[in-house]
């Protein structure tokens, strides 16, 4: 099913697209995946899947090579197989075969034309004696021996040794299993090792969800350090929250393991003596970790500075003989203000200032249904490209997302003009925007914390930075996602059934993208349409789509 977020080798989209595309049956092929998801082999993942679904369609071009490539379906995938064909076509030694595939890795050109006329017209020692057959005289025909050899040289500078692919399938087979039978453990653990990665966090997060995994927010009477299994779910840990180091953190769970903790003053009382500051206490209340206790943070939150002034003087009291009101740790004496909590949007703002997350929801959680429906970018991409050292592929690709802005931060350039670099984020991760000097005097009063925008731009990719998106159009987000009809222009590409085009065509009341219907050929439909989620849920609910693309233009 693809479902290998999380999973050890098997978690980007285009390693999950081939994993669906092979349906692996066999640890074999959980090697040979690995194997061939690299630059160089990637190309021969078609002719592989295909013949993996048809057996009978492979042709060897000798049968010499039946019994060495049958296992991974007359595809050279292994470095080990280019030593068994030296071998078993031209009859080298172990040692010479070994020597080809070292001069093959490291593309020794002039080894390397001595070793295409070895291979195939073999080759004879000083004494006489015989180094190596040759193809030819192993019945394989010049031509075909020519042809093997130029396959094995394209090939071997990028093959993967066997053993090395068996050792990470082993692996990836491990961790899937644990995936599919203990799921919350082992996502309490993975969490726990990505941590410092809130991309990799939130992305984590987000197949904890798909998988029904509740993971439950910073609690100061359940969390710990790391990302611990609680229940149904895991529970955050405390070290993500700033200003708490492990020594306060390791306090806070002595203190409750001898008592649990009955009210935010009763923590206070306990805790603020042992050296627990402010700004420790205040990163506590915004991320809601006493939620649990006393759900209104703006109460608690006003309430800091009175607490601490009352427990330093009640100290001061006691050391010096007094009765002090609150000496007996009396929680119920303390008197909070009668204020309103803060909104959703301020509770949001201040767990991302002080943990890097939105614990208790997402900006845009009210359009998730429909972003995730949609054909939009997603961050995510943008992450598993660059963790698979292949962002180039995405490198002036054109895009449209969806996201939140979280940070802004400007620059001048040389020339004095004023350009911006955001930090965005949608439900998949974050990943930095720029906004250059003609864009940001255009569209400025949109760059703001906090606000949701559809964004379009091009991805740009250098070797010595992070890639980011250049923006160059955004518009405000409301309660759907459209382009702006006057700026943008496009195709909505529907690949599905002829008996459908009616039905399409009513859709189309005016706008800005010509729509085209794919059913084996390419029709241009009558009439155009603005692009909204609306209009691509509809499509897409059709009984004969298969799948919507959009093309902006």
């Amino acid at each position: 099913a693809g479902n290998t977020q999380g999973v050890f080798q098997f978690e980007s989209g285009g390693m999950r697209q081939v994993l669906m595309q092979m349906k692996p049956q066999a640890f074999e092929d959980l090697i040979a995946i690995i194997s061939l998801y690299r630059p160089g082999p990637m190309d021969s993942i078609p002719e592989y899947i295909r013949n993996r679904h048809n057996p009978e369609n492979i042709v060897y071009k000798t049968p010499l090579l039946k019994p060495i490539l049958d296992v991974t379906y007359g595809c050279i995938v292994y470095q080990e197989q280019v030593m068994q064909i030296c071998r078993s076509l031209a009859g080298y030694s172990y040692g010479r075969s070994d020597l080809v595939r070292r001069a093959m890795a490291k593309k020794k050109h002039d080894v390397m034309m001595e070793e295409r006329r070895n291979f195939i017209h073999g080759k004879k020692n000083e004494d006489g004696s015989t180094e190596c057959v040759g193809a030819i005289a192993n019945g394989v025909p010049e031509a075909v021996a020519t042809e093997i050899f130029d396959r094995m040289e394209s090939f071997a500078s990028y093959a993967f040794n066997k053993a090395h692919a068996a050792a990470y399938a082993y692996v990836s087979y491990q961790t899937a299993y644990l995936k599919k039978y203990y799921k919350k453990e082992y996502f309490a653990s993975l969490l726990t090792s990505v941590a410092g990665d809130n991309s990799k966090v939130n992305n984590y997060i987000t197949e904890c969800k798909k998988m029904n995994v509740p993971v439950y927010p910073v609690d100061i009477r359940y969390s710990y350090n790391e990302f611990k299994v609680e229940g149904d779910g895991i529970r955050f840990g405390m070290l993500a929250v700033k200003n708490l180091g492990k020594n306060v953190i390791n306090q806070i769970i002595e203190e409750r393991n001898e008592r649990p903790f009955e009210s935010f003053y009763d923590f206070c009382s306990r805790l603020i003596p042992r050296g627990l500051n402010k700004r420790a206490l205040e990163s506590l209340v915004k991320c809601g970790a006493f939620d649990s206790l006393n759900s209104n943070r703006r109460q608690l939150y006003l309430a800091i500075e009175p607490i601490i002034d009352c427990i330093t003087e009640n100290k001061r009291r006691n050391l010096e003989g007094q009765f002090s009101l609150f000496g007996g740790g009396d929680t119920e004496e303390f008197t909070y203000d009668d204020v309103y909590d803060f909104d959703s949007k301020e509770k949001l703002t201040a767990e991302k200032e002080v943990t890097g997350f939105y614990l208790s929801g997402h900006p845009l959680d009210s359009l998730r249904e429909r972003i995730e429906r949609s054909d939009l970018f997603r961050i995510s991409e943008l992450i598993e490209a660059a963790d698979e050292d292949r962002s180039y592929e995405l490198d002036g690709k054109q895009v449209a997302l969806v996201a939140v802005i979280t940070s802004v931060k400007t620059r001048f350039l040389k020339n004095g003009n004023k350009m911006a670099v955001l930090t965005i984020e949608d439900l998949t991760g974050e990943a930095e925007a720029v906004v250059f000097p003609l864009i940001l005097e255009k569209y400025g009063r949109f760059f703001e914390e906090n606000k949701i925008l559809y964004i379009k731009g091009k991805i740009n990719v250098k070797d010595d930075m992070p890639s980011n998106i250049a923006i160059d159009f955004v518009k405000e987000v409301d309660n759907e996602v459209k382009a702006d009809t006057d700026k943008s222009t496009g195709r909505i590409v529907v690949k599905g059934s002829l008996s459908d085009r009616e039905k399409i065509e009513d859709m189309l009341t005016g706008g800005a993208f010509e729509v085209m219907l794919m059913d084996g050929q390419a029709i241009t439909l009558d009439g155009k349409a603005d692009l909204s989620f609306d209009l691509l849920e509809k499509l897409k609910k059709l009984p004969g789509t298969n799948g919507v693309a959009i093309q902006i233009y």
